[in-house]
């Protein structure tokens, strides 16, 4: 499949909106993404990119098996392994002034694309709401609900798997910042040049998507690791901008939670469930305050 396959509009015809996927093997849950962007309530025309960072399983199959329901053009993204890589090649690709983001492991809600792309016409950067699910759990936790924006101590930022930009605003900051595919915090840098750069960030609560929150206690432990290290990194960056230092008596009441947990985990389960993430986050902060020669514990 090339960048023109699937059903696409007439060259003067521009779709209103433009969805990104930036894809690497991802065949094993793509099916649902795709199914939940075919059932969009949404009326005006639209266009979905696959952006293909190298995948080597069937993710490609299974994307080519919705091109008749879905306008669907697949973007070579290939030349660089990396999520922000795949971002900007799908929206240099974007024919619509407003781009969206998710991931092909997630599943949006029914009128997702409806309410982001209202909320884009009066902000430059907008980020809908998660609610969390662990793989085989047939439905998200509501409490998770409507967390939106992270803020990580300074500015707001969307996360990756439900956030939209004006294109203009992605080409005036110059896009992803392709050395941040670190698995972590990789966009957070980008939403906050749009922001320095005078854009506003609009939270969009009822822009909702399933987040599928990594498989095992040992995956979960992994992504809270390098969120602690990426942040730190961010911190190094930052900081000389105005992003605060983290407080010592925080740093202090994680530590003394992942020795707690240590303890209670002896007899209890649910602190033996919360002690890897907990005590990887803190540790990947401290790698990172390291790596990156900041002091963000």
């Amino acid at each position: 499949m090339t960048a023109a396959d699937g059903p696409s509009p007439g060259a003067d015809s521009r779709p209103s909106v433009s969805v990104v996927i930036p894809c690497l093997n991802v065949a094993q849950t793509i099916g649902a993404q795709l199914e939940a962007l075919a059932r969009q309530d949404y009326a005006e025309s639209w266009e979905l990119l696959i952006a293909d960072n190298g995948c080597t399983d069937a993710t490609l199959t299974v994307v080519a098996s919705f091109t008749d329901r879905l306008p669907i053009r697949v973007v070579d993204a290939r030349t660089r392994r990396g999520i922000n890589h795949a971002r900007n090649r799908g929206t240099q690709d974007a024919r619509s002034t407003f781009v969206l983001f998710c991931d092909g492991d997630d599943v949006v809600g029914p009128s997702w694309i409806r309410h982001m792309a209202s909320a884009l016409r009066t902000a430059e950067v907008v980020g809908g709401s998660i609610a969390e699910r662990r793989p085989g759990e047939k439905d998200a936790a509501t409490s998770a609900l409507p967390r939106t924006l992270t803020k990580y101590d300074w500015l707001p930022s969307p996360i990756g798997a439900n956030c939209g930009v004006q294109k203009v605003w992605w080409e005036k900051v110059g896009g992803f910042d392709e050395s941040l595919d670190r698995g972590a915090c990789d966009e957070t840098d980008f939403f906050w040049r749009v922001q320095l750069a005078g854009g506003r960030v609009e939270a969009v609560p009822e822009a909702s998507v399933e987040y599928v929150l990594p498989a095992g206690g040992k995956a979960l432990a992994r992504k809270r690791y390098r969120t602690g290290r990426e942040r730190a990194r961010l911190h190094g960056r930052y900081r000389r901008l105005g992003h605060p230092s983290r407080k010592l008596r925080h740093a202090a009441a994680h530590w003394l939670l992942v020795i707690k947990l240590l303890i209670t985990s002896l007899y209890s389960g649910g602190a033996r469930q919360r002690l890897g993430p907990s005590a990887a986050k803190a540790a990947g902060r401290l790698v990172g305050s390291c790596r990156y020669r900041t002091l963000y514990l």
